[in-house]
């Protein structure tokens, strides 16, 4: 299981792979992730486009409901910590990220 987070599925879309990695892989996100990508579709721009193709291939993919309050810190947000949360609860193999100002906080967790 992976558990991905706001930016890495943006970025698989981005790269053009986002549809082959939802079908490889068993794949798994958070309410609180999707709701970071609803707010991020209505942008009128590429990250918008590539939140909405995120959001097309919702049912590629576990959500997942849990709080991940306890993890928030000045580096990692709602969407990163729900994902820990997630990690925990359904322990996941990987937690897929590439938010580099989190990584040092989210390796200790």
């Amino acid at each position: 299981m992976l558990v991905v987070d706001t930016r890495a599925f943006i970025s698989l879309s981005i790269g053009e792979i986002l549809e082959t990695f939802v079908v490889e892989f068993d794949v798994a996100t958070t309410e609180t992730v999707l709701e970071e990508l609803q707010e991020t579709a209505e942008y009128n721009d590429h990250h918008g486009k590539d939140a909405n193709d995120v959001l097309d291939t919702v049912g590629s993919f576990t959500v997942v409901a849990v709080a991940g309050g306890e993890f928030v810190t000045s580096r990692i947000d709602d969407g990163e910590a729900s994902c820990i949360a997630a990690v925990r609860e359904m322990d996941a193999t990987f937690l897929i990220t590439d938010d580099h100002r989190a990584l040092l906080e989210l390796r200790e967790l």
